[in-house]
């Protein structure tokens, strides 16, 4: 009984954190995200209804240690390769072109 509850109202938050994942898809530069995150100039409103449905819809398969299914594992792979190409790009010299003269 109570499992059933909790699962239904996962259900509803899940729903509600895609609908506002959507709609806030527009927003690009939040400044309350941009002070949590460090002063970034884009901080995308739509990053804390998908911080929530990871945490509602991932996390505890991981810790069931269910499969994923088929149509996750492509995501997967792709969030781990950006965030391995994120922390990679640290080590890589980029020369700075900010005193630069183009003409």
């Amino acid at each position: 009984m109570i499992k059933e509850k909790f699962a239904n109202i996962c259900s509803r938050i899940s729903s509600l954190m895609f609908a506002a994942m959507f709609l806030f898809l527009p927003f690009t530069s939040f400044p309350l995200i941009s002070k949590l995150f460090g002063g970034a100039s884009v901080a995308p409103l739509s990053v804390l209804p998908a911080f929530i449905l990871v945490i509602l819809l991932v996390l505890p398969n991981v810790i069931r240690r269910q499969y994923f299914s088929i149509q996750f594992k492509p995501l997967l792979l792709f969030f781990l390769f950006s965030i391995l190409s994120t922390f990679l790009v640290f080590f890589r010299d980029t020369p700075s072109f900010r005193d630069t003269h183009f003409f």
